[in-house]
């Protein structure tokens, strides 16, 4: 296990702007660089020009990808250190997965990503990535998003081969974002697969009270077997605490109303 790999993925409550009273891109990058991300995935992303002024705010080499969608408020982005990881392919929204009668498509279908370190210092293998933000108010619409993701998507992205691709890296699948669902749900919805939805603690800030809800709903989620033999951590970040003193409102205000989360897989 000689080579560690940090992801995020953090809801950022519409990321669009940065001003003097409320420097929200300054604060998201400053949570980026001290938690020493190789890569966030982005959801609540309102426009292109926050990411390149995001990537800007940050040490080294940054790039990013924006999924451009029809209503901006709900976009998603990947931001990467390009000195850790190079794109095989440019990110794209999937729309050309089967659905049968049993599952439904995802309203924001999987937001795809490939990625190396590979030629950076690192080992010949791929990391692919499915940014998801499911469906926020009805529940029984997540839930069916989620069996979707766990039955057809995730394993289908898992076992992918890419045809026109110059060589064959070993793949390694995670699916990640605002499920909207807890971890509870996710892996009882998932029982009777290998499909693994991890993170458990609550990762929304309350609107009316100085804490966190209850709710954990923000995770990671790959297939088990597919990681036998690496390390693997798991992390919410307690951004209020770290990077606002505990204070919940100034947190809400000029962060966002969600916590990012982190993975370290160790290769």
């Amino acid at each position: 296990m000689g080579y560690t790999f940090v992801i995020g993925s953090f809801n950022t409550q519409f990321l669009n702007y940065n001003t003097s009273k409320c420097p929200k891109i300054d604060c998201v990058a400053s949570i980026i660089a001290s938690e020493y991300f190789d890569l966030v995935a982005l959801q609540e992303v309102c426009r292109e020009e926050a990411l390149s002024e995001l990537c800007s705010k940050l040490p080294g080499k940054w790039e990013y990808d924006y999924s451009n969608p029809p209503a901006q408020k709900y976009g998603r982005a990947y931001v990467w250190n390009a000195d850790r990881l190079k794109v095989i392919k440019p990110p794209f929204i999937r729309t050309d997965y089967h659905v049968n009668e049993k599952h439904v498509r995802l309203k924001r279908e999987p937001y795809y990503a490939r990625f190396t370190p590979d030629g950076l210092g690192g080992p010949a293998i791929e990391i692919r990535l499915i940014n998801l933000h499911l469906e926020p108010t009805m529940k029984s619409i997540s839930e069916l998003e989620y069996l979707t993701v766990s039955e057809e998507i995730l394993p289908k992205f898992s076992k992918y081969i890419e045809i026109d691709d110059d060589f064959y890296m070993p793949a390694y699948t995670i699916s990640l974002g605002d499920y909207n669902l807890t971890v509870h749900k996710c892996n009882s919805i998932s029982e009777q697969n290998e499909v693994h939805a991890v993170q458990y603690l609550p990762t929304t800030v309350s609107s009316k009270f100085d804490r966190y809800t209850d709710n954990d709903l923000d995770h990671f989620s790959y297939i088990s077997s597919d990681f036998e033999g690496f390390g693997i951590e798991v992390e919410r970040i307690d951004a209020v605490q770290k990077y606002c003193d505990g204070d919940f409102s100034k947190y809400r205000d000029c962060v966002s109303d969600h916590v990012p989360i982190k993975i370290t897989l160790s290769f």
